[in-house]
This record gives C-alpha cells, structure tokens and sequence, in this order.
C-alpha cells in the first residue's frame, strides 16, 4: 500500500470505461494515512527496544571483559625469580608478599623402585609354569594379581599395568642389558609412605628375595629462610612441587642444592599490571562510545544552520535529525551512573591522611592519572585518558595500593588499633563506611552492646556482627582493647572501581528490574498497542473498500443504463431526421 498522509483526492473522467480499480485504490490510499502513520510509529518503537536490547548485550560483554580483573588475586601480578632455575624453579601469585627467600634443598621426593633379580632371554618364554598369584604392598595396602599358567614376560608386563586396582598406583616395564629382559616395577607417587614391597611371588620365575631397590621412596627435604634451625631438622612433603610454605609461592623442585641454598625474589610486576588497567581503559571506552553514539546527533542530513531545540528524537524541518534513542533517559541513566563510578571516590575508600596515616593511598582515579576527556574538539572527547607517567610513578610507590583501588571487593579496615576488621559476606555486605559504637560492662568485664550505624549489632564474645536486613548485614569485626565503658570507631568496607561496575551492570541489566529491560518491555507494550491499533484500522479500510466496490458497481451499471437510453434516442434523432 502506498504511503500517502494527506487526505484529498481528485477524481475526473467517469464514464463507462472508467478504470473504478484505480479509483477505488487512491481513495484507499488517502483513507490510509491514519494507518500508516501508526505503522511509522510502531517500527520507531521497535527499533528503540532493539537498540536498547543491543545495548544490554554490549553491557554484558562489558562485564564479562571485567571479569578478568574483579578481585586482587586476578589483578595484581607478581613475578618470582630464582638464582637457580635448574635447581629450584617458582610460580608466584598475588598472595605472596614481596621480598626474598633462601631455600636449601637437601633431598627430593622419590618413588620406591625394584628391578628383578632374574632376567629373561626373550619376552614370549613363560614367566610360570602354573597358575600362581604375585602379592605386593603399596602404601600399606595389600594387592594380588592371579597369574595364569603359560603367561609369558611381556603379557605379565601388561597383566600388571591393567589390574584395575592398581594400575594407577604401580606399573612394570621391560629393561633390557642388551642379552636379557629384567622387570622394573615402580610406585607412581612420591613419598616416605608410598613404599612399595613384594611379599610373595609364587611359582614366577623372580624371587621376592632376589629382588634390588634401585630408589626409596622418600620426601623431600628442605628449609625455606633458614628454618627449620636443627641441622638435621627439615620442612618435608611427598612432592617436589610444594605450594604450602609459602603463602603464594610454588617451589619446583629439580635438584639439591648446596647448604648456601638459593635465592628466590618476589616482586610486583608493574609492567603487566598496567597493561591490564590499560586494557580496562579500553573496555571501558568502548562501551562509552557506544553508549555516546546512541545519545548523539546525526548531522549528515542537516540542510540548514537551524539551532532548533525541539525533542531530538523528531525530524525538525531539515534541521539535525536525531538518533533513535538520542535523550533516552534510559540511555542517560546507564551513561551518568557508569560514569560517576569511574570519576568519584571508590565506595567505601577514604582520602589518605599523611599526617594520621588514615585512609587510602589511592581512592580514586584521578590519582593515579586516569581522567575523563573534557575537550568538546577532541575525537576522545567524553573517553577516559591516561597519563602514563603518573601511573608509572603510582605504581612504583604503592602498586598493592593501585590494585585495590581497581579490585577490591569486600576488604576492609578500621580508624583504630582497638577494633579490627575481620570480613564480609560477598554479596550481602554492601560497601561504605559504618560508624561503631560498642559497651564494655565494668563489672563484668564483658562486651555487652554493640551498634552499626545506629543498627543494633549481634555481639559474640569480643565479635561484632552487622544485623541481617541492615547494609552492614555480614560485617565481621573484633574487639581488641576490652577497657570499660562507651567506644567509637569506624570502619570502611571497600570496593574497587571494576567490581563496583560490575555490580552496576548486573544491576541495569537484570531481566526482572534492570532499567534496560524495563524501558525495552514498555516499548514492547506499545507496539503491541499500536498493532491492535493498526488492525482496527485495517478493518476499517477493508470495509470501506468492501462499500466502495459496492458503490461503484451500483454506479457502473446506472451508467451502462444510462448509455443504453443514450444509444435509443440516437437511434429516435436519426429516423425523424430522415424522414
């Protein structure tokens, strides 16, 4: 159907080959315009619940990119060095506290290992004449393997390693010295406890007394910083990889080492960790730009310098035209509170007092050299920027401290010495800062009451817990000084910049409440308005043109009656005329 908004027609010409298809249809078409503005105005609306809908996508990536980085763990890098690599080998994580260590390897962690007394001249001859049994410990447990008459060396070889049992705790391989087959059986995990020993072998053709122990099983030994003191005393583990000496440090152990040991460095990697904040930035201005493309103008089909202010959504008379959602406040909500999360303070941080030694080192962004572009001519206009050099230098005087601006989530600290901070229920706890107020009973000793924030607080022992219900709901802290009387303290629950705007995120995005969502669902709403609109209508022009059809039949056959009493008097004139 065309798309005519106006409703005046002109009709001429009718007689009896009249073309009534092409008349009726123009008149359809002029009664159209109601129907058509409304089919206008539902593709709008569906194109603005698209895009919205194409934006929460975009969000979502967002987040998902900022899970690489949510928590201190995945955000500060560390890096380990060994004086020694062939020996001593590391892996180091963000747990580990920077500094050195020395470790002194006396002995690796061994498996017990056995060779055969006998040999065997060729691997078919038949390890047993009869049926016999092979029993052997490992770990302390007993095991036996049936050996049926007539198995030769290599078919026990495989025998041995099928056993369910025990295939995954012993296995057997051929060694040859060039003129015989000897069998070498093997426990498969290292350790003092995981010796393995032949008890009886039957009627085989190897002997349990013939047997040699080639390597002990054995843990490893060693000190890490000197301890432990004794000289025959050793930290000992059933691996040569140990990861629970060292809060965050891995030691690999490849060979033993003189009594001077080695020299393994912990260190912040600052080089990575500012890739990562930089690669954060670029995440982070992608989705601004988005978001700034669909609150902006379209000036490529102005054709005049009109500064006409009218609602940017509507075609202004040539002037700018706007983008489909330009001033959507749904657009403006997602743009102002991403915004406001990455250019103030971090919830719960505190400016640093260098006079105190309170607060944080770096509470906000700004500080370590990331601001937002203020520059209208510039093309990073509205995009977050980096000076480099500041956060360099940040990063050289505190890097624990940049990376908690950005992951912290849940951590905490207190003003005073007298209450200390013990944790937080992810999820629960919300960030910011909670003012205590807490009574020690002066004849009992005992601490008795306890407020978060004006909040009545569960108490246990010297622990204080924030109420369910409250924003302080999780908030663990201890008591430490148990004077008599009224105390005050306050503490501050942090969250770094990337979990907060995850948090944000998950929140403008939920499918049950998520502003997104909502908006994009009223859109829906009114299309689905609009098209029960749009059928009425169509009812109504099917109707008119079912009467117009009508009509113009009617009119079609007075006309052929009119032609007819036409051609009768013709025919009456030409008779009188020639009579």
């Amino acid at each position: 159907m065309a798309e005519y908004t106006s409703g005046s027609i002109n009709i001429s010409g009718l007689g009896s080959e009249t073309d009534w298809d092409t008349i009726i249809e123009a008149q359809l078409t002029a009664a159209s315009y109601r129907y058509n503005q409304m089919d206008d105005w539902k593709s709008e609306w569906e194109e603005k619940a698209e895009v919205l809908r194409d934006l929460n996508s975009l969000l979502l990536a967002y987040q998902t990119a900022l899970e690489d980085f949510n928590t201190s763990t995945k955000f500060l890098t560390k890096a380990a060095t060994s004086s020694d690599a062939s020996l001593v080998g590391v892996d180091v994580d963000s747990d580990a506290d920077s500094g050195s260590h020395n470790v002194v390897v006396n002995q690796l962690a061994t498996n017990d290992i056995w060779m055969t007394g006998t040999g065997f001249t060729d691997t078919t001859e038949a390890i047993t004449d009869t049926s016999t049994t092979l029993t052997f410990e490992y770990a302390g447990e007993e095991y036996t393997l049936e050996v049926a008459a007539g198995t030769t060396v290599s078919e026990f070889v495989t025998q041995f390693n099928s056993n369910p049992e025990t295939k995954d705790l012993a296995r057997a391989q051929l060694i040859s010295n060039g003129g015989e087959y000897y069998i070498q059986f093997k426990g498969m995990d290292l350790g003092a406890d995981n010796t393995l020993v032949f008890t009886d072998t039957g009627s085989l053709d190897f002997t349990a007394a013939d047997m040699e122990q080639t390597q002990t099983a054995g843990n490893a030994k060693l000190k890490v910083d000197g301890w432990p003191t004794g000289a025959d005393e050793w930290i000992e583990r059933d691996t040569n990889h140990i990861s629970d000496i060292v809060e965050g440090l891995t030691l690999h152990l490849y060979d033993t080492t003189s009594a001077d040991g080695i020299e393994v460095n912990i260190e912040v990697d600052t080089d990575a960790m500012q890739e990562n904040i930089l690669t954060f930035v670029d995440y982070t201005n992608e989705i601004r730009a988005a978001i700034m493309e669909l609150d902006s103008y379209d000036d490529s089909t102005s054709s005049s310098d009109d500064d006409d202010e009218e609602d940017s959504s509507v075609d202004v008379s040539g002037s700018k035209s706007g983008r489909v959602l330009s001033g959507n406040y749904g657009i403006e909500i997602v743009e102002q509170n991403l915004k406001n999360l990455v250019s103030s303070t971090a919830p719960g941080f505190a400016y640093y007092d260098s006079e105190t030694g309170l607060g944080d080192k770096y509470s906000s962004l700004a500080q370590i050299g990331i601001t937002t572009c203020t520059d209208q001519d510039s093309d990073s206009f509205g995009l977050l920027e980096v000076d480099e050099d500041v956060l360099k230098e940040a990063l050289e005087v505190d890097p624990e401290a940049v990376a908690e601006l950005f992951a912290a989530n849940g951590s905490g600290t207190t003003d005073t010495s007298e209450v200390s901070f013990v944790s937080t229920i992810e999820g629960i706890t919300s960030p910011g800062e909670y003012d205590i107020e807490y009574e020690i009973d002066s004849v009992t000793g005992n601490l008795v009451s306890a407020t978060i924030n004006g909040n009545a607080a569960t108490i246990s022992g010297w622990s204080i817990i924030g109420a369910a219900g409250t924003p302080e709901a999780g908030l663990s802290l201890r008591v430490n000084t148990h004077t008599a009387g009224t105390h005050e303290a306050s503490a501050h629950v942090k969250q770094g910049v990337i979990p907060a705007l995850s948090a944000e995120v998950a929140e403008l995005t939920s499918t049950e409440n998520g502003v997104l969502t909502i908006i994009a669902d009223n859109y829906d709403e009114i299309v689905a308005n609009t098209e029960k609109k749009m059928e009425q209508e169509q009812n109504r022009l099917d109707r008119l043109e079912r009467d117009l059809t009508n009509r113009y039949a009617k009119l079609e056959a007075l006309l052929a009656e009119l032609e007819g009493v036409q051609d009768n008097l013709d025919d009456l004139v030409s008779q009188l005329s020639s009579d």
